[in-house]
């Protein structure tokens, strides 16, 4: 599975703008009305009003990957950043991804969405659930979300990587910008996964932004989140047939 994670991965490539026809961002069609999203997938940028100015991100390393991976085993759809762009798609209240994201949720009558992203291997955290404080979807799918979290060790009191934060004061997805919060807003359940780096960096590649050295200390936590994901996607699907 971590090998398959590495090389859906290698479709991104952080630090380089499309060239030419080369397309920024991917999409593969799912078969259910899930769609798994990774808006950080490569190098980024942020406007900041304050500051007047646009400023670089690092890119979510492996989230890209991770969205795909999972939506290959569910039968999702599934949208990520696959090259360095000039916009952030999660933060933007206009962008490219929005526009893309809106097109794909109307055309498939798309009913819920998973919006990826990662966090610093140092958080207290394995996953923080950003659900715009229990606004972006309904009571029942945040508390099925977590119960098919916790059928996989991850919990709300759990320790360190098997911990669940909800709604965590930095990863709520409150923001209306967030992809999370646009989703909701155009009437479609969502929330906001935050993956310790642990849990999606099996290795760090050579053209991250972050240059020190990094491997994941839980590669078997990797795989149960992908499971963990891929369980969550059938069972909304199966909710939605019903």
């Amino acid at each position: 599975m971590l090998g398959r994670l590495v090389e859906l991965e290698g479709d991104v490539l952080y630090q380089e703008p499309p060239a030419g026809t080369e397309a920024e961002l991917g999409y593969t069609e799912g078969a259910v009305p899930v769609l798994i999203s990774a808006p950080h997938g490569a190098k980024h940028a942020r406007f900041y009003p304050e500051q007047g100015q646009r400023k670089p991100k690092d890119e979510d390393e492996f989230t890209a990957g991770l969205a795909r991976l999972v939506a290959e085993r569910s039968g999702a759809h599934v949208l990520w950043l696959r090259r360095k762009s000039d916009e952030d798609g999660n933060h933007d209240a206009d962008s490219r991804y929005k526009d893309a994201l809106k097109k794909l949720l109307q055309c498939h009558a798309i009913r819920y969405v998973l919006d990826l992203h990662g966090a610093r291997a140092s958080r207290d955290f394995g996953i923080a659930l950003g659900t715009s404080n229990n606004t972006s979807c309904a009571p029942e799918t945040q508390a099925l979300i977590l119960e098919t979290l916790a059928r996989y060790g991850f919990t709300e009191d759990g320790d360190q990587l098997q911990r669940v934060a909800v709604n965590h004061a930095s990863f709520s997805a409150s923001n209306p910008n967030t992809v999370t919060g646009y989703a909701a807003r155009l009437g479609i359940q969502a929330a906001q996964f935050e993956a310790n780096a642990h849990l999606r960096i099996p290795r760090r590649r050579e053209d991250a932004s972050a240059t020190e050295p990094f491997e994941s200390a839980d590669p078997q936590g990797i795989e149960r989140l992908v499971h963990a994901l891929t369980r969550l996607v059938q069972t909304l699907s199966a909710l939605e047939i019903l």
